[in-house]
């Protein structure tokens, strides 16, 4: 079984798809988990999945001045991430 690497030790090889995990965030009910599935655009070097939201809160979701808007920001929140494992045999 594969252990969670952090990001500060290093990141997955680009374009190869990895489970990531961000913290609990303000809001977040005790029970959430916040893990997903990512990986680096080897293009950008950024994390792709990540950006595309980060770009959809910055060009459509992000509201009016009248209201409070909270989104992703430009950094992924990921702390850690783990390779996929392997897939089962038939």
């Amino acid at each position: 079984m594969s252990e969670w690497i952090s990001v500060r030790d290093r990141l997955p090889e680009a374009d190869k798809l990895v489970l990531v995990y961000t913290p609990p965030q303000p809001g977040d009910y005790p029970e959430d988990i916040r893990m997903e599935f990512d990986y680096i655009d080897q293009d950008s070097g950024a994390w792709f999945v990540h950006s595309e939201h980060y770009e959809h809160y910055c060009c459509v979701a992000k509201g009016g001045s009248d209201i409070s808007w909270s989104g992703p920001s430009e950094a992924a929140p990921y702390t850690h991430w783990m390779p996929l494992p392997a897939l089962p045999k038939e």
